[in-house]
């Protein structure tokens, strides 16, 4: 293989595993308390689990917080709520992703239960929303 073909393949390479998205975790939970209550939960449970809330706006049901990771380089696992009013009540959309090409952490399985175990300390009848 000649150096330019090396270097076309090397690229494409590069590109692809920047491309890649890191592990997430997504789910849908509801609950009848007021979206209020839910938003006031939702934030709370944040730093509850070690996450530094980076933009909230009550207003708009969105919470945007980040944790960084070891040995990540500045890296952070991001963590993403919206707080949606229902007519039965309020939904909590709730995702965590990893910073791109980050295959190596793992899933967030376990952080959104122990993020939705952290605010259903606070609102106790938040259940999975059916889909």
């Amino acid at each position: 293989m000649n150096n330019s073909k090396k270097i076309l393949t090397a690229a494409l390479i590069a590109l692809s595993v920047s491309a890649c998205a890191g592990p997430s975790a997504t789910g849908a939970y509801q609950s009848r308390a007021s979206a209020d209550r839910l938003y006031t939960a939702s934030l709370g449970a944040v730093s509850a689990i070690g996450y530094s809330v980076t933009s909230a706006s009550k207003s708009d049901g969105l919470i945007i917080a980040q944790q960084g990771v070891v040995l990540g380089g500045g890296s952070t696992v991001g963590l993403n709520a919206t707080i949606t009013k229902e007519v039965s009540g309020s939904v909590l959309h709730v995702t965590f992703v990893a910073p791109p090409a980050s295959i190596a952490l793992g899933g967030f399985d376990g952080s959104l239960r122990q993020y939705i175990g952290a605010v259903r300390a606070r609102v106790p009848d938040l259940i999975e929303a059916s889909r």
